[in-house]
């Protein structure tokens, strides 16, 4: 034996000193594996220098342990503040707000807990009325907090209809804001609640849409309202003030940065009861007058009811900035329509009595719910292939509510979808911790399968192996994660462009799974391929890594595979899968191929695995080396993967305050403002048809 060789002997059985008869085995089971390059000086020199280096150093015996304590500290940093962000979260989301977009709904005494932790006092005090619970409460400390603001006033005569106005409401808006048709017109909506009712109908009548008749319950007080009617189609301006309090609200609100933020902001600027709402007793009360005077022959004073009511209509329907308003209107101007065209007809108004059954028509189908079933097919099919999970919650109920409701682009969906995937990635970063802590302990418990003997041996070998060499092996466990990273982050074969609702997410399966199959792999190559260069002369049995390196390729390649159905569009079509109906593109070839191709990594794993379970003698000693080769690699996979999550939490507060489209607007969110917008219209439309000149 040269040399060189007995000199790595010596070296490698020096902790073994204490024991002669083990020191003999060791160096018996070495010369056993000895090659033919065991001759070639060089073959010894590098690893006995390693180990003997080793040896004078104490602090690199424990190298391993130092690693497992820096990757449990940053995963601590860097999970702590994701299980915290996750639980407000779902505070938030056990809101029933949240889960049924309404504010009466709204619970704001959690949000302002929320709210409280970054809010001055004083912008506290405009958000939430002092620390008031009841909404009545709140609006009447701020009016009593800013007596000359006539937008706390309207809000606070808001949260008390439709039982009561506040103490001299009419005198004090009157005082503060002496042309705002609103208040007028609100005193009469309140007042006229216990003034009338409908007689019940048939059947036939309903199906027929009569006019409904009424009973007067109080006419002095029924005669007080027409007048405050009167007095507000006489002023110049109608302002329920509620845009106004919304921006108020925006512009204290901080900027929302994170999904839960910007569930607050939306939450608050929802806030409030609308200042329209009452007016559908205003609207019944009119209804019951025009079939009154049409009984008592009135005609100049049914004019007059039918002029007021045109005008404050009107201007209800511009001023109603939320879904809620424009829907309910919808229904709303059904009895007084009715009515009033029955009331002309009668009269002998007979073109005023056609315009207004026309407009009763139009409005009867307009508050059809028969309208609002299902989601146009080009808004929920770009939202299935551009769309985020917030978008499809807020959109696809809403967008169903108008006839031609905007489609969302897939540039204006992005910021939502962007959301959405950095969510899903530290999703699936933390779902990394418990595979790669499984099977690290699998590899560590798996020392164990062999001897006292293999043990010793194979851990004294794996202190031959030098700095580089565990880069190498660290780079390899690394490399699955940096290359599906380029894929997405750098090429259009990561899907970046698409929601997860799309059926491309069955590639985003294939690529996550080339991924696993690759992160537990990769090292299995590289480990061999160091153990190759630095004990040339020992024979490890299956240590070549040229065959599993092809298989990792394909692997790498694979992965690419399936990220080609991102690059085409393709037609829709039926397709049987699992017995279960789908409707999923034809391109789903692509992740068909790239399975196939992964196939053969997914046999190398489960034949291994089985080989490792029944191991022989002479196959346990290089199994057991690679076992403990393993462990450090798969827990340095660790350190990069929870440094993502804070990475993806930027990407996310990058992305939402460039959320155009589903961000606070006047409305629940911006969207929503558009389809507003066009229900406005729509109820516009309606009322336009009254107007002498059509």
């Amino acid at each position: 034996m040269s040399d060189p060789a007995e000199r790595f002997l010596n070296i490698l059985a020096r902790p073994f000193s204490d024991n002669a008869e083990l020191q003999i085995h060791v160096r018996r089971g070495l010369e056993e594996r000895m090659t033919a390059a065991a001759g070639d000086p060089a073959a010894w020199d590098k690893p006995a220098t390693t180990l003997d280096f080793h040896d004078k150093q104490l602090w690199r015996r424990r190298w391993r342990w130092w690693l497992g304590v820096l990757v449990l500290l940053v995963s601590l940093v860097c999970l702590r503040p994701m299980i915290e962000k996750m639980d407000e979260f779902e505070d938030l989301a056990s809101d029933p707000f949240m889960r049924g977009y309404c504010p009466d709904n709204f619970d704001e005494a959690k949000l302002q807990q929320h709210l409280s932790k970054t809010l001055p006092e004083e912008q506290q005090r405009v958000l939430f009325g002092g620390g008031f619970t009841s909404r009545a409460e709140k609006w009447e400390a701020l009016w009593k907090h800013f007596p000359d603001r006539p937008d706390y006033l309207a809000q606070y005569a808001s949260a008390r209809a439709p039982w009561s106005l506040p103490d001299g409401f009419t005198t004090t808006a009157e005082r503060i804001d002496p042309d705002n048709a609103w208040f007028p017109a609100f005193a009469a909506a309140v007042k006229s609640r216990k003034a009338v009712d409908s007689k019940a109908q048939t059947k036939a009548q309903t199906l027929a849409h009569a006019p409904k008749e009424w009973d007067v319950l109080d006419a002095p007080l029924l005669a007080a309202c027409m007048e405050l009617l009167h007095k507000a189609a006489s002023m110049p301006r109608f302002d329920s003030y509620s845009a106004r309090l919304k921006r108020e609200k925006l512009a204290l609100l901080p900027p929302a940065t994170t999904s839960v933020e910007r569930m607050q902001n939306l939450s608050f600027v929802s806030q409030g009861r609308s200042g329209t709402i009452p007016f559908q007793m205003l609207h019944r009360a009119v209804a019951a007058q025009a079939w009154l005077l049409a009984n008592q022959g009135k005609k100049e004073e049914f004019q007059t009811l039918a002029a007021d009511w045109t005008r404050v209509a009107h201007w209800q329907a511009e001023s109603s900035d939320s879904m809620l308003e424009n829907v309910i209107m919808r229904s709303d101007l059904i009895n007084p329509l009715s009515n009033l065209g029955e009331g002309a007809e009668r009269l002998g108004f007979s073109q005023q009595a056609a315009r207004f059954k026309i407009a009763a028509q139009q409005a009867r189908t307009a508050g059809d719910p028969r309208r609002i079933r299902e989601t146009p097919a080009e808004v929920e099919q770009a939202l299935k292939n551009h769309g985020g999970a917030f978008a499809r919650e807020v959109i696809t109920p809403t967008s169903a509510f108008v006839d031609d409701p905007p489609v969302p682009s897939a540039s204006a969906l992005k910021p939502d979808r962007m959301v959405d995937q950095s969510r899903f990635h530290r999703i699936v970063c933390v779902a990394v911790f418990p595979v790669a802590l499984l099977m690290s302990s699998a590899c560590a418990l798996y020392r164990f399968r062999s001897g006292h003997l293999l043990r010793r041996l194979s851990a004294r070998l794996t202190d031959a192996l030098g700095p580089a060499d565990w880069a190498w092996i660290f780079a390899a466990a690394v490399l699955p994660l940096v290359h599906l990273a380029i894929l997405y982050s750098f090429t259009p074969l990561g899907g970046r462009e698409w929601g997860y609702d799309n059926p491309g997410r069955v590639t985003k399966i294939v690529q996550l799974a080339a991924w696993l199959l690759l992160t537990m792999t990769t090292p299995v190559v590289a480990a061999r391929w160091r153990l190759q260069c630095r004990l040339p002369g020992i024979a490890i049995t299956n240590r070549r890594p040229l065959g599993l390196g092809i298989l990792v390729t394909l692997g790498y390649i694979a992965s690419g595979i399936a990220g080609i159905y991102y690059l085409c569009s393709y037609p829709e079509a039926e397709v049987e899968f699992l017995n279960l109906s789908h409707s999923l593109p034809s391109g789903m070839e692509w992740p068909a191929i790239a399975s196939l191709l992964l196939l053969p990594l997914l046999w190398w794993w489960f034949s291994h695995l089985l080989r490792a379970a029944c191991t022989s003698y002479g196959h346990a000693f290089g199994r057991q080396m690679m076992a403990r080769m393993l462990v450090p690699a798969w827990t340095f996979l660790l350190l990069p993967v929870a440094l993502l999550i804070p990475l993806c939490e930027l990407q996310e507060r990058y992305w939402i305050p460039r959320d155009t489209l589903l961000g606070p607007g006047l409305d629940l969110a911006t969207y929503e403002g558009q389809i507003v917008s066009r229900m406005k219209e729509e109820n516009l439309d309606v009322l336009r048809i009254l107007e002498p000149d059509r």
